[in-house]
């Protein structure tokens, strides 16, 4: 079990000095955000056997959101570097991505109208994603999905929330700032950059809250190093 680093430790030594690397995974529950920097260290020393990463679902993610904006934890040393921790979401699917697993429905795949409208109304989420292209999906059902998602997949934010798993303990509280600074927030707006950090303050959220915001795909990377919100989330903010 890697329950603690001390564990992952004794785990990983076992592989030094072999050619293979290995990746070692700590299952959500089983590690506590309080021991990342410890966790850290030892995959810092265990770099050149193996890589190592703990697990998280959306209620330890906003736990980790949460320590880091109380600056209970941090991910940089006392010299402001990185310790060699990156946090990393599941990314919302691309263009790219939905035109591959569509396969053999040419016609909808090479269509890029059709694949934009199946990402708005999925809001890049790969689960319904796979669902919007189940059965025989013509090219105009596609084009329609936005309007169809608007309907049955998010008629509303508590809805959304439900279906993405968003955790009980985002209090309303937390949810009415997290909107307002996906409201307030332009779509181009340029990560670390003063305009967001006027939004982040103006909302009353830490850089922590953002970092959730993009684990649950509420924000996601528009072009260059940039922000954007999904359209189908922007229409309901509104």
């Amino acid at each position: 079990s890697l329950n603690t680093a001390q564990n992952a430790d004794a785990y990983l030594r076992k592989f030094r000095g072999t050619v293979q690397k290995r990746l070692l995974a700590a299952t959500p529950h089983s590690w506590k955000v309080g021991a990342i920097a410890d966790y850290a260290a030892v995959a810092g020393k265990a770099s050149k056997s193996g890589r190592l990463a703990l697990i998280a679902l959306p209620d330890r993610a906003y736990e980790l959101a949460v320590a880091l904006d109380r600056g209970e934890v941090s991910l940089v040393n006392e010299r402001g570097e990185m310790r060699g921790v990156r946090v990393v979401p599941i990314p919302p699917w691309t263009p790219d991505a939905v035109h591959f697993y569509l396969d053999e429905n040419v016609a909808v795949s090479e269509s890029a109208d059709a694949c934009d409208g199946l990402l708005e109304a999925s809001c890049g989420f790969g689960q319904e994603v796979a669902r919007l292209c189940a059965g025989h999906l013509t090219v105009e059902a596609a084009k329609a999905a936005p309007a169809a998602a608007e309907k049955n997949f998010a008629p509303d934010l508590a809805s959304l929330y439900k279906k993405i798993g968003m955790p009980d303990l985002v209090d309303a509280s937390v949810r009415t700032r997290m909107e307002e600074f996906l409201t307030l927030l332009d779509d181009g707006a340029e990560k670390r950059s003063a305009a967001v950090d006027e939004v982040m303050q103006g909302a009353g959220i830490g850089p922590g809250t953002v970092q959730f915001l993009v684990w649950m795909g509420l924000l996601q990377d528009g072009a260059g190093n940039t922000w954007k919100v999904p359209r189908l989330v922007r229409r309901m903010l509104r």
